[in-house]
């Protein structure tokens, strides 16, 4: 499972981040130093709705398959609008 978050983390950050303000990358950088990547994937997430975020399908949805059942279901509308 880790190493699925450390692959979903290592293709979406390169189309989140750079649309992420610093002290949004600040704290997702911390859990990851911390060893908490499903945190820091989740952070990440959160930022995917940024207008300048633009994530291939794929990318977007294997990082949300990799959550838990219950935090999928948050990230159903950016899967939907992507459709």
């Amino acid at each position: 499972m880790a190493n699925d978050l450390m692959t979903a983390i290592d293709q979406l950050a390169p189309y989140v981040a750079p649309a992420m303000e610093k002290h949004h990358i600040d704290p997702y950088q911390g859990l990851l130093e911390v060893g908490e990547p499903y945190l820091a994937l989740d952070w990440l997430l959160g930022s995917a709705t940024l207008p300048e975020a633009h994530i291939p399908i794929d990318v977007l949805t294997y990082a949300i398959n990799c959550l838990d059942d219950e935090d999928k279901e948050e990230y159903e509308p950016l899967l939907k609008s992507y459709k």
